[in-house]
Parts: structure tokens; C-alpha cells; sequence
């Protein structure tokens, strides 16, 4: 691709002709996202309107979406790019082609999985002209987007300072956009990289963006389409609520999941409650040290890629009370359990029937809310961990080893030996929430 046609496109001039394919022969253009960048409203708007994208000379293929507009856009190219490799990729994608040029127009794609695969997609588009489209997201801003969907979604169960200890300390390639430097130098000027930028702005929403580098006018799609809520993270209470009804789900649960979901996204956009950011639920020890694990990366994506991402780190939101927070989630509730009664009833039959070993708050929050006796049970003597626990540890590093076995002794009432561990564990890792938190309750014990 030409430098002038890089700047028409990063411009929002681009435009594909109306009814021919132009004489420079776009084949197909590809959108990978990147995750947590909006790619769930560019998706449903494409399907929404096909017949806006034949006009301007594109063909976008039909692909699922959910009742809340979740889609995963054309995922099933990236699985056969992914489970059979790059020969069976290029098939499927020349019967797409083929249907898109007997129609004279250009191919448009949109698959967040296929970002992680640039060499191979690379491969498998060799002899095409094609232009590869992503928008990147500050990975502080993208790490609480990230947190509020491993809630809603994966049955995630750790508060937001765990999570973040979790991305302080391991490589974080996509979070970063390191792996953007692939794709610039595989696809050179063909690769074309927006910031996502948080803002109010219409030219900075990323829907009207995409189509506007599209040649598509926003004039052409209705009045509310740059500001409607696809896939958004939910308030504040109901993240909580959320995350502690995670504590009796499983993986195979979900068909609960998705009801729940239902349910606390129509709660959440209808901005009843606190829509704070889930910055108001993270230290400042934390927030400040995810900030300065990404700095120089940003830095260098921004010098290479000419891009602002216009990120100013905030203070954290602490304006919003513990106190507001609970209110809330009683309210949402009450809501729960008119609505949504009978799976009310199912999961508070199985927090009825959880053991509890721990004395943890969020246990009895939870029983609290369902109007379930809180029992705490003993630990078998003869059993020191269990097969969860044990699964676990394979993949603790030597820090976590202690904290966790700290942990575990603790609950056991081994305070001394506990202390010892966890004590080995401040002094390796000195700036761990987590371990600051359980080194303080196990010294109380010591103390008591």
C-alpha cells in the first residue's frame, strides 16, 4: 500500500469506489481488534448493515452473535487457522474471495483471535493485497476492562489487587502491544494501527472511526449508533455480585453464566448504579506500579507507530464507599430474586450445600445475601492440601509457593510456622497487596 493511501486510511478518506473494486486492487481487509477495543460494536454494526458495506463495495460474511451482541465476528477462520493450519486457512478464505469478487467488492473481515497469529496469517495471505486494521487500548485502561470480563464471563473469583499482582509480575506481550511490532514488520505500511482512545468525542468512538476509514459517512447509520453500550463492563455492584456468585459456579456452568450475564448487563447499562470506573476498586500501590510496568512500552509503540494514546494516569476513585457498593448489590438483589427467582433459588441451594474451610469475608458476604447460615468447618487433620490446591501449586512460582502454604497453615492454626513463611514471602516480594494483607491477619493471631 502507498504511503498516500496509509495517510487516506489513518485520515478517514479512504473510500473502496462505489460498485468496482478500485484500480489498486484491495483484495481483502482484515480488522484483529485488538481485544478489549470495541471490535463486539464494530461487528454488529457490519451486520447490521450489509447492505451500507455493498454499496461502498464490501462484502462482510454473515458470522453468530448473541442476545447481548457479543459475537466473536469471523472466529471460525481463526480455529481453522489455529487447529489446521495455514493450507486450510487459505482455502477457506478463497471461497470467501471468490464470492466477494464475483460480487466486485472487497473482502472485509473482523476476527479478534486472528491477532494472534501475524506470521501465519502472513503466510497465508502471500500473493493478496491486503490491508490489516487494529486498534490498541493503554494496557492500564485494557487491564480493567480485562478484569471486568474475566468476572463476567470466565467465573473469575479474586479481587482486582490479585489480578493486578498477576499482571505486574508476568510478560504481558498483548497487554503491552509488543506483539504489534510483528505486525508492522510483516505487513510494513499495510499495517494500519488506531489508539482506542476513552472519550466522549465522536471522532475518537471507535465504530465511527472504523467506518469513517472506511469511506462510509457516519451520516449513513442512525443517530444512536456511535453511542450504543455493546459488551460495556458492569457497574460496580453488580461486578461484585458477580464475582462472589462465582464462588459456587464452575466452567460447566454456562448456561447460568449467560443468564447471569443477561441480567447484570441490562442492570449495568441501565446505569441505575455507581458506573465508576473498577480503578475505585484498586489500591494506589497497585494502580501506580501497573502505570510504571508499562511505560517505556507505550512510549516506544507510540514513537514507531506515530500515535497518541492521550492516557493521563488518574487518581484512584475512592469517592466511592464500600458503603454505597453494598447498598447497592441489596438493591440489585431484591431485583434478582423478583426476576430471576428460580435461579435465585438453584444457587442459594448450592451455597446451602458448600463446605467453607476459610474464614473469608466474601464467603460470608455471599451467604449474607442469600440469606444462608454462614458455617465454617475444620479441615481434616490428615489432609493437608486438596486436589485444587495441589493443582494450583504446579504452577506457583517460589513467592506464591510460600504465600499459599502460609495460608493453608493458617487455617490449619499452625500461626507460628505460618509467620514464618509468609515473612519469607514480604521480604522476596515487600510490594505484594496480597501478601501485605496476610501477613498483617496472620500476625494478629500470633499476637492473640
Amino acid at each position: 500500500m502507498s504511503g498516500k493511501l496509509e495517510a487516506q486510511v489513518r485520515s478517514g478518506h479512504f473510500d473502496a469506489g462505489m460498485g468496482t473494486i478500485p484500480s489498486r486492487n484491495i483484495d481483502v481487509i482484515i480488522h484483529i481488534g485488538l481485544p478489549k477495543t470495541g471490535s463486539s460494536a464494530i461487528q454488529k454494526l457490519c451486520l447490521e448493515n450489509k447492505a451500507v458495506l455493498a454499496e461502498h463495495s464490501y462484502c462482510y460474511p454473515k458470522h453468530a452473535i448473541d442476545k447481548n451482541g457479543v459475537s466473536g465476528g469471523h472466529s471460525s477462520l481463526f480455529k481453522t487457522l489455529r487447529d489446521d493450519g495455514v493450507d486450510a486457512f487459505r482455502q477457506s478464505l478463497n471461497t470467501l474471495l471468490i464470492k466477494a469478487k464475483q460480487k466486485n467488492q472487497i473482502l472485509l473481515l473482523s476476527s479478534e483471535g486472528l491477532s494472534q497469529n501475524p506470521e501465519e496469517l502472513h503466510e497465508a495471505t502471500k500473493g493478496l493485497n491486503v490491508i490489516i486494521i487494529a486498534f490498541f487500548r493503554h494496557p492500564v485502561e485494557a487491564f480493567f476492562s480485562a478484569y471486568n470480563q474475566m468476572v463476567k464471563r470466565h467465573f473469575f473469583t479474586k479481587k482486582i489487587d490479585d489480578y493486578a499482582e498477576r499482571a505486574i509480575r508476568n510478560v504481558q506481550p498483548f497487554l503491552s502491544g509488543r506483539h504489534l511490532f510483528d505486525w508492522q514488520q510483516l505487513f510494513a505500511e499495510n499495517f494500519i494501527l488506531f489508539p482506542y482512545l476513552s472519550s466522549d468525542k465522536i471522532e475518537h468512538n471507535v465504530v465511527h472511526k472504523f467506518f469513517s476509514c472506511l469511506g462510509i459517512q457516519p451520516a449513513r447509520f442512525p443517530s444512536d449508533t456511535f453511542v450504543a453500550r455493546i459488551n460495556s463492563g458492569y457497574c460496580l455492584a453488580a461486578l461484585k455480585l458477580k464475582r462472589l456468585m462465582n464462588l459456587v459456579l464452575t466452567e460447566k456452568d454456562e448456561r447460568i453464566n449467560l443468564r447471569l450475564d443477561l441480567f447484570f448487563q441490562r442492570i449495568s447499562d441501565a446505569q441505575t448504579y455507581d458506573a465508576s470506573s473498577s480503578d475505585s476498586l484498586i489500591s494506589e500501590d497497585a494502580y501506580d506500579r501497573l502505570c510504571k510496568k508499562f511505560q517505556a512500552d507505550i512510549t516506544e509503540l507510540e514513537s514507531a507507530f506515530a500515535i497518541d494514546m492521550c492516557f493521563k494516569p488518574s487518581q484512584c476513585n475512592k469517592s466511592v464507599s464500600s458503603l454505597k457498593i453494598s447498598a447497592e448489590m441489596i438493591e440489585i438483589m431484591r431485583l434478582f430474586i423478583s426476576e430471576e427467582n428460580t435461579l435465585y433459588k438453584r444457587l442459594r441451594k448450592r451455597i446451602l450445600a458448600k463446605t467453607w474451610f476459610s474464614d473469608d469475608a466474601d464467603h460470608k458476604q455471599l451467604c449474607e445475601l442469600f440469606d444462608c447460615h454462614y458455617v465454617l468447618q475444620a479441615r481434616e487433620k490428615n489432609v493437608f492440601f486438596t486436589d485444587k490446591e495441589l493443582g494450583k501449586m504446579a504452577r506457583f512460582d517460589r513467592v506464591d509457593f510460600l504465600r499459599e502454604t502460609a495460608r493453608l497453615l493458617m487455617q490449619r492454626g499452625d500461626y507460628k510456622n505460618a509467620m514464618l513463611l509468609i515473612s519469607e514471602a514480604k521480604r522476596l516480594r515487600a510490594g505484594g497487596p496480597v501478601i501485605k494483607r496476610l501477613y498483617s491477619q496472620i500476625q494478629k493471631l500470633n499476637e492473640s
